[in-house]
């Protein structure tokens, strides 16, 4: 009986947030600003950047053209600022209510009158223009198309050259737009190992929802949608979006699990069954807290474990190439499988758990939540470098290949920062195994700090290693740097690690006294009626970033991704990426005992 209960309440959990409905986010206003600058006879307005706020619209807010609000402010670039103030050109009243019957006249542009029914990709299609070549030169499409609108159109006489590269090219898609508002549609779908959430938004401003005649045609529109030339101010928005959360719940193995007696309800939370169960349980309060953004979405939830085989048969399913963002698997094996998928199909793909045997080389699509181990010791180093630069700097280990390695990584980091900025920094390697706490105390500094930075694991050592520092911390000042696994040690004495002004670093750091964090806890405690795992809030952060990116960036998110504001519950998001590579976060708290807890230093 207990069996099927537990069971049940799987399966209640996936299907409680199955039907939910959003309203659109209210365009930002622009004021016209009364601040007035003279420059070389010119007249310019001094206009704040708010937020929300870009280019286009303060062009149209303005009357003028972006080109010219581009050349009055030479130095910025896609991505603005808040509190920026930008030189907005004053132009003359007569020559606003001209600008239309004046272009009309110029052989750069036709105007269009647009008719009821008609979508910007019928528009090109009658014109033999690009879509992005019409957003363009009307910047106030970000708002849709509206009946009776009249809108530039880049003369086909001047654009020849284009038309006939056009013509080229295969046009076998069709499309449709949508701009009334839609009664929300609940959709009941059975759940066993595939679970969908299908929602429909109550308010929509106009953007493209994509159909075809085939599955040919399905690829050829996801890659002219991936491929089309949006940028982070004039973003290509869907009217909905295909998500699939690949996730290992090993559904297979709840027959297997025998919860019947007392003894054995204990060991609920370490079956593999309840593992990530944490992940879609947040992954949901992210969907349920963007609803009133306007996201519009399907969520997929496939149960995806370390068996490649099944998981090249979700691979085969039709809707997979529809997919418009794919986060996870979990598994290395399982991840580097989607990941070939995802390139071939111009899919972005989130690494959402792990960082290991993972690579963002040669894939563009990939985005690695959790950084390498590399990455975050060299953001330590990055970070002992610029805070102690004249100290005397310690890197402890016991001589076994793993730590040397490591020692090495660090090393190298530091002898770049020397090079790149000139720092002098001390800098010795020591073996403790090989000579012990006497001889470490020979290398410390009387008159500097001592910065000793340990690669050394392990409760046992760790705690002895610790005690006998702390006896010299009364004849020098050290501050101590350890690994992450060090904060799950409990034979440590805090009084210890108080004085030595312990220094941990990890790639998920929650802090308690986060007003956002306690938002997140409340909300969960009520939903689920327990503590969240790591899992619940990864689950939470990262389908709360990629969602939000979707929603404000459409599909081409990835250059825009470091402008999606949002207060995450346990890491910052940094991403880096090199050429012809996928993105890594490049974010890692440290944090401090200090006054018996730990403190982030670096937020």
């Amino acid at each position: 009986m207990m069996k099927k209960e537990i069971y049940i309440f799987i399966i209640f959990v996936f299907c409680l947030f199955g039907n939910f409905s959003y309203s659109q986010e209210t365009q930002t206003k622009i004021t016209k600003s009364t601040k007035i600058e003279w420059v070389n006879g010119k007249k310019y307005y001094l206009h704040t950047v708010e937020k929300g706020q870009y280019l286009s619209m303060i062009a149209k807010a303005y009357g003028v053209k972006l080109d010219d609000l581009k050349a009055a402010n030479p130095d910025i670039d896609e991505k603005l600022h808040i509190d920026q103030v930008l030189r907005v050109p004053a132009i003359k009243e007569n020559e606003s209510k001209n600008e239309d019957k004046q272009e009309s006249k110029t052989d750069k542009y036709v105007l269009h009158k647009v008719e009821k029914g008609e979508t910007l990709y019928a528009i090109k299609k009658k014109y033999g223009v690009s879509v992005d070549d019409i957003m363009f030169i009307n910047p106030e499409l970000v708002d849709g198309l509206k009946v009776g609108q009249t809108i530039k159109i880049p003369n086909v006489t001047k654009e020849a050259d284009k038309i006939q590269a056009k013509e080229n090219t295969p046009k076998t898609s069709k499309a449709i737009s949508e701009v009334k508002k839609k009664e929300t549609k609940v959709t009941d779908t059975g759940i066993n190992k595939e679970v969908v959430t299908e929602t429909k938004k109550t308010e929509s401003k106009i953007k493209t929802k994509v159909k075809a005649e085939d599955s040919n045609e399905e690829s050829e529109v996801s890659a002219e949608k991936h491929n089309a030339k949006a940028t982070c101010e004039i973003p290509r928005l869907l009217n909905s979006y295909n998500i699939a959360l690949m996730i290992p719940l090993y559904l297979d193995d709840i027959d297997s699990n025998n919860f019947s007696s007392k003894s054995e309800r204990k060991n609920i939370e370490t079956s593999k069954s309840f593992t990530y169960l944490g992940f879609y349980e947040g992954a949901m309060i992210a969907v349920d807290s963007l609803k009133k953004q306007g996201i519009t979405a399907k969520i997929h939830v496939y149960d995806v474990n370390e068996d490649t085989t099944e998981l090249r048969k979700i691979l085969k399913k039709p809707e997979m190439s529809k997919m418009n963002l794919i986060i996870g698997p979990f598994h290395s094996k399982s991840f580097n499988q989607v990941s070939k998928y995802a390139k071939s199909h111009k899919i972005n793909i989130v690494s959402p758990v792990t960082s290991e045997n993972i690579s963002v080389e040669g894939n563009s699509n990939i985005f690695k939540t959790v950084p390498s181990t590399k990455t975050q010791l060299d953001e330590v180093a990055e970070y002992i470098a610029n805070n102690y630069k004249s100290d005397n700097i310690i890197l402890v280990h016991n001589n076994n290949e793993k730590e040397k390695k490591m020692v090495r990584e660090f090393k190298t980091k530091i002898h770049n920062l020397k090079a790149q900025k000139g720092y002098n920094l001390s800098l010795l390697e020591y073996s403790y195994n090989l000579k012990g706490i006497n001889g470490l105390a020979n290398e410390l500094s009387v008159s500097k700090e001592n910065i000793i930075v340990t690669f050394v694991s392990g409760e046992a050592f760790v705690g002895n290693y610790i005690r006998k520092l702390n006896d010299l911390s009364d004849k020098y000042k050290i501050t101590l740097f350890g690994l992450p696994m060090w904060k799950n040690y409990e034979n440590i004495d805090d009084t210890y690690i108080n004085n030595l002004k312990l220094h941990l670093f990890s790639t998920s750091f929650v802090n308690y006294e986060d007003p956002d964090v306690n938002k997140f806890l409340k909300v969960y405690r009520e939903k689920y009626k327990t503590e969240p795992d790591k899992y619940a809030f990864q689950g939470f952060d990262v389908t709360y970033l990629f969602l939000k990116a979707l929603k404000e960036y459409g599909t081409t998110f990835d250059k825009c991704i470091s402008n999606v504001k949002f207060n995450p519950t346990q890491t910052l998001y940094r991403f880096d990426s090199n050429q012809n590579s996928g993105y890594e976060n490049a974010y890692v708290t440290i944090f401090k005992h200090e006054g018996y807890k730990y403190v982030p230093v670096n937020r």
